[in-house]
């Protein structure tokens, strides 16, 4: 085994071993060893048994409980199947579990909880609904049970986990956020309390006191948390809580900016003069004040009705502001006396004359005309309710919430408009002095958009677009260009190799039929003819000697003759002569082994690539048999070799000064001698001819004129 194996052996053994040891290590007894040992992942699977109070019962998908003995308080979650039905507020129960990692999907982790596997339910204990309740004390009141009072400033989802909805009551005092599960929330009823005191019942499972880091040795005080359930939450005794059943909500002016906040629901009337967003309206009064209220019932008002709206204020420092607003509508229609529209720039919306950064606030809840061209790509136009236009670089968002927004997919992106609507400025929080998150045209129908100029058809994108795709094809034309390309050189490739191989297997074909012809023609013949010589011998022997030593004397000049042309063909097959590029040097090469003390002179002009090896074959083995032969049976001295090509017809001549021949009396084959009639019968295959001048003690010339092959000759012409 490898150090890495027993490595990974040991680490398996000893996860093992630790598993086993919190198995089988005594069970946790109380509340407060759980909530330490949950701070160590090492204790994971560590079982518990612990006696205690459920003090509060979560009702979301966990199903989770808070339990507190003596020692103290842990929250336990359900791991069994009865969906927390086995723990109950107000009871106490034994419960058995152990210390899991419990998946979370939403976030896609994990956490380290304590899970119970079983419980059982000992004894009913007070309600908490029948305790004695306090109001939260300025300290820590851990695992108490309390009732709240106060005015309902807000109702939220908690944005880090829906799962959970968070109120903000104020006792005049401080500001207590209460909690409970989303599961369970009657948002709308709880809405509806918003701005009215109420009272609500619930357990604080932490500390008042949290410490937060600012710096050294600082820290910020957290308004205290109350886990509570949405049925505990009721109006205080004596409140209505109709939410139109409310006092008129007072001038901005009237009332100091910090006290808005304590006002609680107000109502007021008026006549909707735009929406956005949905259930965003602004609303003008009958004192003619311009009042914005974000809606929470239902469908919204359309422009020009008369209605009551009834909601939480806000300061929004140019316009009060009615949150968790609900609205009825009032009999009748108030006369709109809507001004003209007034035409701005949008740079006039967002700066001064001299470029610095303003809002024109005087334009907030007017009526104004703007031109600029519509921007933006997106796959939703026609869908989406808000769209932006732009001119000298200022962006304008422009809501459609007041008709169908489809009426967009008509207006091509691009376009140059000429939009009509109500200046809204937009805030982002609530603070002391709010910050204006922007300014919003809203429209009230089709109407107020204008097309003042379509985009032209050929726009920079689409040339780029053009630009691209051209640039795509030629980029695969070259790479399919250059893959053709390859795929021909391959092809060609494979080709030329085939065709060499037929080539050369073609001339192996031939060599090996030219040396069987010569081998037939030189060796066969006088093979024959010493075996005739023999058969006259043995005839003539012993009764003619003369003529026995005669025929003998033959046989052993043809003997002589054949070992001489067996010599020749293995120095054919042994020679590279026929790879020299001039034919004067094969020449050379050739005579080379046969020529001794003899003076040969070669000049011969004809180029070697004029001729097939072949032909440069029957022509080196003619010149060398005329050489030989002048070398051995003229006694020569000097020989002399030159040719020349005429046309289609090569010629050539070999000149010894040797003793000379008369070709009439020449010894031919019957005396042995084969070389002439080899030398006739390599012309006779190229069809040509030759001729012997010469008479005894002057020497010899021999001419021969060779056809060659209509290849050749075309080659030679169009050379």
């Amino acid at each position: 085994m490898s150090g890495a194996e027993r490595g990974r052996f040991a680490l398996v053994f000893g996860c093992l071993a630790t598993s086993a040891a919190l198995s089988a290590a005594p069970p946790l007894r109380t509340a407060s060893e759980v909530e330490l040992a949950l701070r160590d992942c090492g204790n994971e699977n560590r079982p518990f048994e612990i006696e205690a109070d459920v003090v509060y019962a979560y009702r979301h998908a966990n199903c989770s409980a808070t339990v507190q003995d003596s020692t103290g308080q842990v929250v336990i979650f359900d791991g069994t199947t009865s969906n927390g039905t086995l723990l109950v507020e107000g009871t106490t129960a034994r419960i058995r579990g152990r210390l899991l990692m419990v998946p979370d999907p939403p976030r896609a982790t994990a956490a380290f909880h304590a899970v119970y596997e079983a419980a059982e339910r000992m004894q009913a204990t007070a309600s908490p609904n029948s305790r004695e309740r306090k109001a939260l004390p300025d300290g820590p009141s851990l695992g108490r049970h309390t009732t709240v009072t106060g005015l309902l400033r807000d109702v939220f989802r908690d944005e880090i986990d829906p799962n959970f909805t968070f109120l903000v009551i104020n006792d005049d005092r401080a500001d207590t956020y209460a909690v409970f599960s989303s599961g369970e929330d009657p948002l709308m009823e709880i809405e509806g309390l918003v701005g009215f005191k109420v009272s609500l019942a619930g357990f604080q499972p932490s500390p008042s006191q949290r410490p937060n880091k600012l710096g050294e040795g600082r820290s910020r005080q957290l308004s205290p948390i109350v886990q509570t359930h949405p049925d505990s939450v009721r109006p205080l005794p004596g409140v209505t809580a109709d939410c139109f059943s409310v006092q008129d909500l007072p001038p901005m002016i009237s009332v100091a900016n910090s006290s808005i906040g304590r006002l609680g629901r107000r109502k007021i009337a008026g006549f909707v003069v735009t929406k956005w967003s949905g259930n965003n309206i602004l609303l003008r009064t009958d004192d003619n004040r311009l009042v914005f209220a974000t809606l929470s019932n239902g469908l919204s008002p359309s422009r020009g009705d008369r209605v009551l709206v009834s909601g939480v204020p806000e300061s929004a420092v140019y316009y009060m502001h009615l949150r968790h607003s609900r609205w009825k509508p009032l009999p009748g229609k108030t006369a709109r006396h809507d001004a003209p529209a007034v035409r701005v720039s949008l740079r006039s919306l967002f700066s001064t004359d001299d470029g610095r950064q303003r809002y024109a606030s005087l334009h907030n809840g007017t009526t104004i005309r703007v031109m600029g061209r519509i921007l933006g790509d997106s796959p939703q136009w026609g869908k989406a309710r808000q769209f932006a236009i732009e001119d000298s670089g200022c962006v304008l968002t422009v809501d459609c919430c007041g008709f169908m927004p489809e009426i967009l997919q008509q207006i091509p992106q691009g376009s140059l408009v000429d939009v009509t609507g109500t200046c809204i400025i937009r805030l982002e929080s609530t603070g002391a002095v709010p910050r204006i998150g922007g300014v919003l045209l809203a429209l009230d129908n089709p109407a107020d958009i204008r097309i003042v100029k379509r985009p032209p058809w050929w726009t920079l994108g689409k040339f780029v677009v053009v630009i691209s795709i051209l640039l795509l094809f030629l980029a695969g034309a070259i790479l399919w260009s250059f893959m053709l390309k390859r795929l021909a050189e391959r092809k060609g490739s494979e080709l030329a190799r085939e065709k060499l191989s037929v080539v050369e297997s073609r001339l192996k074909v031939y060599e090996r039929t030219r040396f069987a012809i010569e081998l037939h023609d030189l060796l066969s013949q006088m093979l024959s003819g010493i075996s005739m010589q023999i058969g006259a011998v043995r005839k003539f022997i012993g009764t003619n000697n003369d003529k026995s030593l005669r025929h003998l004397d033959i046989a052993a000049k043809t003997l002589l003759t054949c070992r001489e042309n067996l010599r020749d063909c293995l120095w054919d097959l042994r020679s590279r002569a026929l790879d020299e590029p001039d034919m004067e040097a094969a020449i050379l090469e050739t005579l080379g082994p046969h020529v001794q003390d003899a003076a040969i002179s070669v000049r011969f002009s004809v180029p070697r690539e004029k001729l097939t090896d072949s032909t440069a074959h029957a022509i080196l083995s003619i010149i060398r048999e005329l050489v030989v032969n002048a070398l051995r049976h003229g006694k020569a001295t000097a020989v002399k070799v030159a040719g020349c090509i005429d046309g289609g017809k090569v010629l050539f001549s070999v000149a010894d000064n040797g003793c000379g021949f008369n070709p009439d009396t020449a010894p031919g084959a019957a005396q042995g001698h084969f070389g002439l009639q080899g030398i006739r019968e390599r012309i006779d295959r190229f069809e040509g001819e030759m001729s012997i001048t010469g008479k005894g003690g002057h020497g010899a010339k021999v001419a021969i004129r060779l056809n060659l092959p209509k290849a050749e000759t075309r080659s030679h012409d169009n050379g």
